[in-house]
């Protein structure tokens, strides 16, 4: 269940059943609460006052609905429920009550149940669940009777009490014939109770209904009685209560006629007091439908009245744009300033939004820090153009209670009726361009485009063919040297990863790898490129003798990350291979620190204290790399292949090679330059003092037993 409202489920069951009352209700409220709580029988019982006995009123038995009946307590497991107030057994309930024979024969092994207890603390009726086998969730099984166990509980007090009193009115007919119900049962009922003769002409009211309308029985003495609902299910009804404003009541009429005669002799009616159910059960509507946060609209409730809308834009011929916005660095904001704080940055900047754009009710909290709305009648200009005056607000004046701080914000927008005619497609145009807008660099604003439906669609094509050809069968890893730049010696390779498709298509990896990075797949793109290359590094090893020639990997921050035992995994693979942490260089690019600095330094520090040594790739590329060098335990420094190009004819490109490589080794660090193609190239790295390099001019990356061959023939490059 999502912080800001009720779980689906709830909100099912209670618009399915709201239609009904009374043992209608209870019997269907059973039907679909053992389908909530997957359960194969469930009960809702009456106790006697002396809890010795019970009455089914409703129920589910395996498919059918269950009939009334009458048990006593006595040995079963609802002795013990009524007793406690609320238990469970699980796959032992038939040991623990070996003399309750119907167990055995309904082949129940679990128990689960709740006491309704009323207003004046009496144990009046049970709730039970009985499952054949295991309780699949016995804390989700209570959360649900918890969640209904008040509607039960009114309509079985309703039930009960208008049963009492039926009888009651019975035996008080047989007894007098002029007086129907006794003055008695009228002064200790709790709720109104008015009493018609047979021209519907009022004859009497008890006290309750006195203090309920705030009325005297002489006023109302005499008046007509309408008896158009007579005998028909209990309406709910807003009436007038006088000093106390108007009530929610709910009323129902029933008609006594003696001697089964066809015209009735009395009529009488019941008014129960329902004022704080049904408040308690709008506001149950409102929390279903809005964030209770910030009192938006909820995604799905907004997106549904958005295509009612757009229906009506559609026939008028109007225009729209669907407009997202995602708080920049809000994980930050959350982690120094607390959930609270956070929550109210959130809840100001959505109604700030509300207000600037004069989104009216057409607005809702999408995420845990975006806020999606829709703009009327306005151009892509317009909008724009409000955009970059709510940017200016949110810099300048922005604040909320706690928040010392700034913030950004990114956004992406999606036009009606060309980026999409449903509320879903424009959610989905919207969304694309909101990735969009983060990789830019956030803080920025970006509208759909065909451009960006191209990427998707080029995104969901690699993701179907990956799916569809498997990581294990389809990509495999190839080889890069890396040398000495003095001995041109190999000292290392990198392994990289490598796709071709089904079709043949060689796919490029900054293609496939980024949809592994979105998807999830990178984790299995690694294992499998890890496991190849130390497996082939060992074969090196073991059949070249070349035990100074180590392995390079670029690892995914997702990897590091998100699984706890990385370490240990990477360790036994390579235990496995013969091979130890010292054997392995891991390649980290500055996201990793981007996304998560302490997690990535304590993760970074297990890794190299176990023996891995570390590199940071693609150094100088990111927007804060020189902090990371003395924080991280980083060995080795790769110089971009960026720098690398121009460094025989840019004399800029080559002074800052020659900083990046004095940097390196003021902090210790060994450097290798990425994307060397000439000799010209190798030789100034050399001269500068670079340590290693790689690229097309010592050799292009090779499949395995290419790569094999070339390791057996060239041990030195350039000899």
């Amino acid at each position: 269940m999502n912080k800001s409202g009720l779980n689906p489920d709830y909100i099912r069951v209670i618009s399915e059943v709201s239609q009904f009352t009374g043992t209608d209700f209870l019997n269907q409220l059973s039907v679909r609460l053992a389908s909530l709580i997957q359960a194969q029988y469930v009960y809702i019982v009456t106790l006697d006052s002396a809890l010795e006995n019970a009455r089914v009123v409703a129920g589910f038995e395996n498919g059918q609905q269950a009939k009334s009946m009458e048990y006593s307590l006595e040995n079963t497991p609802c002795q013990e429920l009524a007793s406690q107030g609320r238990c469970a057994f699980n796959l032992n309930v038939q040991q623990c009550f070996p003399e309750d024979h119907h167990l055995a024969e309904m082949s129940v092994n679990s128990y689960i149940g709740t006491v309704l207890t009323n207003t004046l603390g009496q144990k009046i009726g049970l709730m039970s669940a009985l499952y054949e086998e295991e309780i699949p969730n016995p804390d989700w099984a209570h959360s649900v009777f918890d969640l209904f166990s008040v509607r039960v509980l009114a309509e079985i007090e309703r039930h009960l009490h208008q049963l009492a009193l039926s009888e009651q009115l019975i035996e008080l007919e047989k007894r007098n014939r002029e007086i129907r119900l006794s003055s008695n049962i009228l002064h200790r009922a709790n709720e109104g109770i008015l009493i018609a003769d047979s021209e519907q002409k009022i004859r009497t009211v008890n006290p309750a209904f006195e203090r309920l309308f705030d009325t005297l029985e002489d006023q109302v003495l005499g008046d007509h009685l309408d008896v158009s609902m007579v005998d028909l299910p209990p309406i709910i009804e807003e009436l007038s209560a006088g000093r106390r404003g108007t009530k929610q009541v709910e009323t129902s009429l029933i008609a006594i006629r003696e001697n089964n005669q066809q015209r009735p002799s009395f009529y009488v009616k019941f008014y129960r007091d329902r004022t704080e159910e049904q408040r308690s059960k709008a506001q149950l509507q409102y929390r279903s439908t809005h964030d209770e946060q910030t009192g938006l609209l909820q995604r799905q409730t907004f997106l549904r009245e958005l295509d009612v809308l757009l229906e009506v834009f559609h026939h008028e011929n109007r225009r729209g744009i669907y407009l997202s916005f995602d708080i920049d660095n809000f994980k930050s904001i959350n982690q120094f300033f607390g959930t609270n704080i956070a929550d109210q940055v959130v809840k100001h900047f959505a109604h700030a939004a509300k207000d600037h754009f004069q989104a009216q009710d057409l607005i809702c909290k999408s995420g845990a820090d975006e806020v999606s709305l829709f703009i009327q009648d306005k151009t892509r200009a317009e909008l724009e153009f409000e955009i970059f005056q709510f940017r200016q607000f949110i810099r300048e004046d922005f604040s909320a209670p706690g928040f010392t701080g700034s913030i950004t914000f990114t956004s992406g927008a999606a036009l009606f009726p060309e980026n999409g005619a449903s509320a879903s497609t424009l959610l989905s145009s919207s969304a694309l361009a909101m990735q969009k807008a983060k990789a830019n660099g956030r803080n920025t604003q970006v509208f759909f485009d065909q451009d960006i439906k191209r990427e998707s669609e080029r995104f969901q094509h690699i993701y179907k063919n990956l799916s569809q050809d498997g990581i294990d069968q389809r990509i495999y890893p190839v080889y890069q040297a890396i040398v000495c730049l003095d001995s041109r010696e190999v000292m290392a390779f990198e392994a990289l990863a490598r796709w071709r498709s089904k079709d043949g298509q060689i796919v490029s990896p900054q293609e496939f790898v980024e949809v592994c990075e979105h998807t999830g797949l990178i984790r299995e793109l690694g294992d499998k490129m890890f496991q190849e290359a130390t497996a082939f590094l060992n074969t090196v090893r073991t059949e070249l003798g070349l035990d100074h020639v180590c392995l390079s990997m670029n690892r995914s921050p997702a990897e590091i990350l998100d699984r706890s035992h990385i370490c240990e995994e990477w360790l036994n693979t390579l235990a496995d291979n013969g091979l130890c942490a010292e054997d392995v260089q891991i390649e980290i690019t500055e996201n990793l620190m981007i996304k998560d600095p302490e997690h990535a330094l304590r993760e970074l520090k297990k890794l190299n204290q176990s023996g891995f040594s570390l590199s940071i790739d693609d150094f100088g590329t990111g927007f804060s790399s020189l902090a990371y060098i003395n924080q991280y335990p980083f060995s080795n420094l790769k110089i971009d292949r960026s720098f690398v190009s121009d460094i025989e004819h840019d004399p800029s490109s080559l002074a800052l090679v020659e900083s990046i490589i004095n940097i390196a080794k003021t902090f210790s660090l060994t450097t290798i330059a990425e994307g060397v193609e000439t000799r010209e190239q190798a030789d100034i790295l050399q001269k500068l003092g670079c340590d290693k390099a790689q690229g097309f001019y010592f050799h292009r990356p090779m499949d395995a037993d290419s790569f094999f061959t070339y390791l057996s023939e060239t041990p030195k490059l350039g000899s």
